[in-house]
């Protein structure tokens, strides 16, 4: 009986010191491991891109409720804003003047569309027409707060005159249903209608004639002296 059970142990372990992966068998592993990244990578990138557009849709939002914040303080909003505001003059980073004095907001959220080519962090654009005020002078009327989107191509809004446009080219919303990577823009319009629509670069409403409504075309709509809807 002993002998038998020192044998069994012996006999077992010689056999199983002889089992291993032959290389078929680790090529099928291998194959299938590869299948399975083919499969779950393209979601998960559709994912990150799905959760950078829901992250800039929020933070336009928040910036352009502290753009408001700042207009019933002031009466009137910051100036425009570089996506680069970091190698500009404060009369060129306008979304900086929502944190300093007076904090409208914790800090400047970086945009997740940014031009990476830059070699910097870059930030959401803003543009618009300047207003004619004593109190500043490069300061904005009308405003467009604006990131490039899942195609990284400004192609939908000009960053130099967001608020009127030509009538044969309309700015797009960014929409997911189209495809993740779906042309448009994601942007928030605010500040003064009336300025909508209109091809000037300064407000001053003694030089503006009605000649000067060229008007502006958001997803196919025509728009004149009226906001576009805000960002849903």
């Amino acid at each position: 009986m002993s002998s038998n059970l020192l044998f069994f142990p012996i006999s077992m372990f010689c056999r199983r010191g002889r089992k291993g992966f032959t290389l078929i068998e680790l090529l099928i592993v291998i194959a299938i491991i590869l299948i399975l990244i083919s499969i779950a990578l393209p979601n998960f990138l559709e994912a990150q891109l799905r959760a950078k557009a829901t992250k800039a849709k929020a933070e336009i939002r928040s910036l352009g409720i502290a753009m408001e914040s700042y207009y019933l303080d002031f009466k009137i909003y910051p100036p425009e804003s570089e996506d680069n505001p970091y190698q500009r003059a404060r009369s060129e980073a306008g979304l900086f003047w929502l944190t300093s004095p007076i904090k409208y907001m914790s800090a400047i959220p970086s945009d997740p569309f940014g031009d990476a080519t830059k070699g910097t962090i870059t930030v959401y654009e803003m543009g618009g027409i300047e207003a004619v005020t004593t109190r500043c002078k490069i300061c904005l009327e009308t405003w467009a707060i604006f990131t490039r989107g899942p195609d990284y191509n400004e192609d939908q809004i000009v960053s130099d005159h967001p608020h009127y446009g030509m009538y044969d080219n309309s700015v797009d919303s960014y929409s997911p249903t189209n495809g993740t990577r779906s042309a448009g823009d994601i942007f928030q319009f605010g500040g003064d209608s009336f300025w909508i629509g209109v091809a000037m670069g300064v407000a001053m409403r003694k030089s503006y004639n009605p000649a000067m409504g060229r008007g502006l075309i958001v997803d196919n709509e025509f728009y004149l002296h009226r906001l576009p809807p805000k960002l849903r």
